[in-house]
């Protein structure tokens, strides 16, 4: 993808490129998986195993924890997540959720 710095000067007056450049977006390890994540959601089974979440392109147990926090974060606020989508799992169901209601 080609990206260009303009510089506007005003409404009247023709915008001149400061800059261009290539730019390349590759996917790293904290972006597959937030998908594993999101779309495990519902599947309580694949996150019982902290030594089984992994996939073809991540695996938790090599992620360095220090830093893992931020860069899930951040990949969690870029992928496409379904309006209906609850990181609690189905919420109509909290009985199915393996999480216990409180009160």
């Amino acid at each position: 993808m080609l990206v260009s710095v303009l510089d506007f000067q005003g409404i009247q007056t023709t915008a001149s490129v400061l800059a261009k450049a290539c730019l390349t977006y590759q996917k790293d390890s904290a972006l597959y998986l937030a998908e594993f994540l999101r779309d495990s959601v519902f599947h309580l089974g694949s996150l019982e195993d902290l030594e089984l979440i992994k996939g073809e392109n991540f695996n938790l147990g090599d992620e360095e924890l220090s830093t893992l926090d931020r860069r899930l974060s951040r990949a969690l606020s870029y992928i496409s997540l379904p309006d209906w989508w609850s990181l609690l799992g189905d919420e109509a169901n909290p009985g199915e959720s393996g999480y216990d209601e409180i009160g």
